[in-house]
Protein backbone atom coordinates (compact mmCIF):
# COMPACT_ATOMS: atom_id res chain seq x y z
CA UNK A 1 0.00 0.00 0.00
CA UNK A 2 2.78 2.01 0.88
CA UNK A 3 4.54 1.95 -2.69
CA UNK A 4 1.77 2.62 -4.55
CA UNK A 5 0.93 6.27 -2.18
CA UNK A 6 4.51 6.86 -3.00
CA UNK A 7 4.35 6.05 -6.66
CA UNK A 8 1.27 7.90 -6.82
CA UNK A 9 2.98 11.06 -5.78
CA UNK A 10 5.37 10.62 -7.34
CA UNK A 11 3.53 10.62 -10.45
CA UNK A 12 1.11 13.76 -9.01
CA UNK A 13 4.69 16.10 -8.82
CA UNK A 14 5.52 15.17 -12.50
CA UNK A 15 2.33 16.32 -13.47
CA UNK A 16 2.25 19.27 -11.38
CA UNK A 17 5.58 20.25 -12.91
CA UNK A 18 4.67 19.76 -16.19
CA UNK A 19 2.15 22.03 -15.85
CA UNK A 20 3.86 24.67 -14.33
CA UNK A 21 6.06 24.44 -17.36
CA UNK A 22 3.57 24.66 -19.74
CA UNK A 23 2.20 27.68 -17.99
CA UNK A 24 5.21 29.59 -17.97
CA UNK A 25 6.15 28.87 -21.44
CA UNK A 26 2.61 29.94 -22.09
CA UNK A 27 2.82 33.46 -20.00
CA UNK A 28 6.31 33.92 -21.83
CA UNK A 29 4.85 33.78 -24.91
CA UNK A 30 2.18 36.06 -24.99
CA UNK A 31 4.38 38.89 -22.58
CA UNK A 32 6.50 38.55 -25.28
CA UNK A 33 4.51 38.66 -28.96
CA UNK A 34 3.34 42.57 -28.53
CA UNK A 35 7.58 43.76 -28.23
CA UNK A 36 8.76 40.87 -31.00
CA UNK A 37 9.97 42.62 -34.08
CA UNK A 38 7.18 42.31 -36.90
CA UNK A 39 4.25 41.84 -34.81
CA UNK A 40 1.53 43.81 -35.72
CA UNK A 41 -0.34 45.65 -33.63
CA UNK A 42 -3.00 46.99 -35.81
CA UNK A 43 -3.41 50.34 -37.65
CA UNK A 44 -2.21 51.33 -40.90
CA UNK A 45 1.06 51.17 -41.85
CA UNK A 46 4.08 54.18 -41.90
CA UNK A 47 4.44 56.15 -44.91
CA UNK A 48 0.73 55.91 -46.11
CA UNK A 49 -1.82 59.10 -46.17
CA UNK A 50 -3.92 59.36 -43.42
CA UNK A 51 -7.78 58.48 -44.59
CA UNK A 52 -10.27 61.50 -44.87
CA UNK A 53 -12.84 61.45 -41.92
CA UNK A 54 -15.74 63.40 -40.53
CA UNK A 55 -16.99 63.79 -36.99
CA UNK A 56 -17.80 66.02 -34.48
CA UNK A 57 -16.64 68.29 -31.94
CA UNK A 58 -18.08 68.39 -28.50
CA UNK A 59 -19.87 71.28 -28.84
CA UNK A 60 -21.38 69.36 -32.11
CA UNK A 61 -19.77 71.57 -34.65
CA UNK A 62 -19.01 69.25 -38.06
CA UNK A 63 -15.00 68.43 -37.85
CA UNK A 64 -12.92 66.74 -40.89
CA UNK A 65 -9.66 65.16 -42.21
CA UNK A 66 -8.71 69.25 -43.03
CA UNK A 67 -7.90 69.44 -39.41
CA UNK A 68 -4.71 67.74 -39.99
CA UNK A 69 -3.54 69.56 -42.48
CA UNK A 70 0.04 71.83 -42.44
CA UNK A 71 0.48 70.63 -39.25
CA UNK A 72 2.08 67.40 -37.83
CA UNK A 73 -0.24 66.03 -35.58
CA UNK A 74 -0.80 63.40 -32.47
CA UNK A 75 -4.23 61.78 -33.57
CA UNK A 76 -4.99 59.92 -30.45
CA UNK A 77 -8.14 57.66 -30.09
CA UNK A 78 -9.71 57.27 -26.16
CA UNK A 79 -12.55 55.97 -25.12
CA UNK A 80 -14.59 57.18 -22.19
CA UNK A 81 -14.83 53.96 -20.73
CA UNK A 82 -11.71 52.54 -21.03
CA UNK A 83 -9.28 52.28 -17.52
CA UNK A 84 -5.89 52.49 -19.87
CA UNK A 85 -7.06 55.90 -21.71
CA UNK A 86 -7.56 57.25 -18.02
CA UNK A 87 -4.00 56.09 -17.17
CA UNK A 88 -3.07 57.63 -20.25
CA UNK A 89 -4.26 61.20 -19.03
CA UNK A 90 -1.59 62.30 -17.26
CA UNK A 91 0.77 61.26 -19.53
CA UNK A 92 -0.95 62.99 -22.50
CA UNK A 93 -1.05 66.45 -20.57
CA UNK A 94 2.22 66.08 -19.76
CA UNK A 95 3.47 66.05 -23.48
CA UNK A 96 0.43 68.28 -25.17
CA UNK A 97 2.60 71.64 -23.80
CA UNK A 98 6.52 69.96 -25.37
CA UNK A 99 4.77 68.93 -28.24
CA UNK A 100 3.46 72.14 -28.59
CA UNK A 101 6.91 73.07 -28.77
CA UNK A 102 7.88 70.87 -31.68
CA UNK A 103 4.82 72.02 -33.77
CA UNK A 104 2.86 69.01 -32.75
CA UNK A 105 -0.67 69.57 -32.19
CA UNK A 106 -2.90 66.96 -30.09
CA UNK A 107 -6.23 65.87 -31.21
CA UNK A 108 -7.76 62.94 -29.25
CA UNK A 109 -11.10 60.79 -30.57
CA UNK A 110 -12.68 59.87 -28.45
CA UNK A 111 -14.92 56.22 -29.57
CA UNK A 112 -17.71 56.88 -27.11
CA UNK A 113 -20.97 58.82 -27.40
CA UNK A 114 -21.25 63.15 -27.67
CA UNK A 115 -22.31 63.20 -23.80
CA UNK A 116 -20.42 60.21 -22.50
CA UNK A 117 -17.02 62.11 -24.20
CA UNK A 118 -18.48 65.89 -22.95
CA UNK A 119 -18.59 64.19 -19.37
CA UNK A 120 -15.32 62.77 -19.59
CA UNK A 121 -13.72 66.33 -21.05
CA UNK A 122 -15.55 67.98 -18.35
CA UNK A 123 -14.45 65.53 -15.80
CA UNK A 124 -10.92 65.20 -16.64
CA UNK A 125 -10.40 68.66 -18.10
CA UNK A 126 -8.53 67.61 -21.08
CA UNK A 127 -7.61 71.31 -23.12
CA UNK A 128 -6.42 68.95 -26.35
CA UNK A 129 -8.94 69.19 -28.81
CA UNK A 130 -11.41 66.04 -28.68
CA UNK A 131 -13.37 64.98 -31.47
CA UNK A 132 -16.46 62.65 -31.42
CA UNK A 133 -16.20 59.54 -33.25
CA UNK A 134 -19.26 56.97 -31.64
CA UNK A 135 -17.77 52.88 -32.72
CA UNK A 136 -20.98 51.71 -34.79
CA UNK A 137 -22.59 54.63 -35.63
CA UNK A 138 -19.14 56.98 -37.09
CA UNK A 139 -16.72 54.83 -39.62
CA UNK A 140 -13.35 56.46 -38.37
CA UNK A 141 -12.38 53.94 -35.98
CA UNK A 142 -12.68 51.52 -38.81
CA UNK A 143 -10.86 53.48 -41.55
CA UNK A 144 -8.42 53.42 -39.11
CA UNK A 145 -8.22 50.77 -38.17
CA UNK A 146 -8.24 51.17 -34.43
CA UNK A 147 -9.63 47.72 -32.48
CA UNK A 148 -9.21 48.97 -29.06
CA UNK A 149 -8.06 52.31 -27.43
CA UNK A 150 -6.16 53.76 -26.25
CA UNK A 151 -3.93 54.01 -30.26
CA UNK A 152 -2.25 56.65 -31.48
CA UNK A 153 -1.04 58.00 -35.61
CA UNK A 154 1.65 59.93 -35.57
CA UNK A 155 0.89 62.18 -38.68
CA UNK A 156 3.24 64.15 -40.39
CA UNK A 157 2.07 68.05 -41.89
CA UNK A 158 1.48 66.53 -45.09
CA UNK A 159 -1.02 63.78 -43.52
CA UNK A 160 1.18 61.07 -44.26
CA UNK A 161 1.07 58.85 -41.08
CA UNK A 162 4.71 58.21 -39.42
CA UNK A 163 3.99 56.03 -36.85
CA UNK A 164 0.93 54.04 -35.34
CA UNK A 165 0.54 51.90 -31.81
CA UNK A 166 -0.47 51.84 -28.41
CA UNK A 167 0.82 54.70 -26.43
CA UNK A 168 3.98 53.47 -24.17
CA UNK A 169 5.37 51.63 -27.55
CA UNK A 170 9.06 51.43 -28.33
CA UNK A 171 8.04 54.44 -31.69
CA UNK A 172 5.70 56.58 -28.63
CA UNK A 173 8.72 56.43 -26.64
CA UNK A 174 11.18 57.81 -29.05
CA UNK A 175 9.25 60.29 -30.60
CA UNK A 176 8.21 61.84 -27.33
CA UNK A 177 11.84 62.06 -26.22
CA UNK A 178 12.21 64.47 -28.76
CA UNK A 179 9.55 66.22 -27.39
CA UNK A 180 10.65 66.51 -23.64
CA UNK A 181 14.43 67.84 -25.30
CA UNK A 182 12.91 70.62 -26.73
CA UNK A 183 12.18 69.45 -30.29
CA UNK A 184 11.19 67.39 -33.17
CA UNK A 185 10.29 63.52 -32.78
CA UNK A 186 13.57 61.32 -32.25
CA UNK A 187 12.29 59.53 -35.14
CA UNK A 188 11.30 59.76 -38.96
CA UNK A 189 10.53 56.46 -40.12
CA UNK A 190 10.40 55.55 -43.87
CA UNK A 191 7.28 55.16 -45.62
CA UNK A 192 6.28 51.59 -46.52
CA UNK A 193 6.98 50.28 -49.69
Amino acid sequence: METFVVIGLALLWVVVMFNLMLTLALIRRVNGAGAREGVELGGLPAGQPAPDFTAETTLGEPAGAGALAGQATALVFIGPNCSHCLKTLPLIKELQPQAARAGVRFLLVSDGTPEETRAYVERHQISAPVLVAPRGLNPLLSDYKVDGVPFYYMIDASRTIQAAGIPGDPAWQAITAGWRQGGAPAIQLEPAL
